[in-house]
This record gives C-alpha cells, structure tokens and sequence, in this order.
C-alpha cells in the first residue's frame, strides 16, 4: 500500500529491510530487551541488539520507554528532526524503523500517530524528500501505521 501526502509517497514495508537504497534513515542506535530476569545480586539482566540495516545518513531515535511521559513528544520532534535533515542533505529517499521504540513497550497507536503526524506535517514545505518507508517490526505496528495514514486528516 502507499499514501501520497502533497509530493511525498509513503509506503510501509515490515522489517527486516534488507535493500540499501536509502539516503537516509531513522533507527535506533541500540535496543534494550529487558527480559525480565533479575539475578540474585538483585540486578536485570537483558538483551541488547542493534539493527542492521545502513544508509548514508543516519539519525537515532533517544531512549523512549512505555514509562516516558513526554514519548509522544519525543518521537515527533525526532521525526520532524530526521526530515529537517534530510532535506539539508539532499536525501530523497528516508527509512523510518521502529523496531527500537516497539521493544520499549511504547504503544502502537503512539508511534503511528507521531510519526504520521510528523511526516503529514512535513509534506506541507518545500521539501527535497520523495519518498519514505516505514518499517514497523510486527503486525500490530504495520496495522496502526495503516489506520493512522488513512485517518491522517482525522488525526491532525
């Protein structure tokens, strides 16, 4: 599927992503897995795992959890960020990965509607992007990113 905001396509292709045709992309840096396992010195014990794929550009979502009062805010800013500095580069082509902010617990909905929000916003300037994909890492993200892309008007 793919939505057309103003001049730039957005499409949803669930994760892994393995092509290397991205300018630019927005991740996270490294995520934390808590597995819930406390050892008997009392402290958790967790995974923590990095995602693969690589652009030319690279902008890291900040440690957002479900216990973030201002995760709504951060994702926005962060999103508005990567595509202010997408375009100062010339990038025409943006990833938007997920994976990092689903294992912080953040809701669904939340991740959808801010970076919706925030792509929706961004297609109303002068912009040098074309084209950007989501890639959400489980169904449940792929379903909310469709609802908030066919209600964006709703929403915003």
């Amino acid at each position: 599927m793919e939505w057309l905001f103003d001049d730039i396509h957005v499409s949803i292709e669930m994760g892994p992503y393995e092509k290397n045709n991205l300018g630019f992309i927005v991740k996270s840096e490294e995520t934390s897995l808590d597995a819930g396992l406390t050892s008997s010195q009392k402290s958790t014990l967790g995974i923590s795992i990095q995602e693969v794929e690589t652009a030319e550009n690279v902008e890291y979502w900040p440690k957002v959890t479900m216990q973030d009062p201002n995760r709504r805010e951060k994702i926005f800013k962060t999103t508005m960020k990567a595509l202010r500095k997408a375009d100062r580069l010339f990038q025409s082509d943006v990833g938007i990965l997920t994976f990092g902010l689903e294992a912080g617990h953040v809701p669904s909905w939340e991740i959808a509607e801010e970076i919706g929000k925030a792509i929706f916003d961004h297609s109303k300037s002068d912009t040098e992007i074309e084209r950007i994909l989501l890639i959400p890492s489980s169904p449940t993200q792929v379903s909310s990113f469709q609802y908030v892309l066919d209600n964006i008007t709703v929403i915003r």
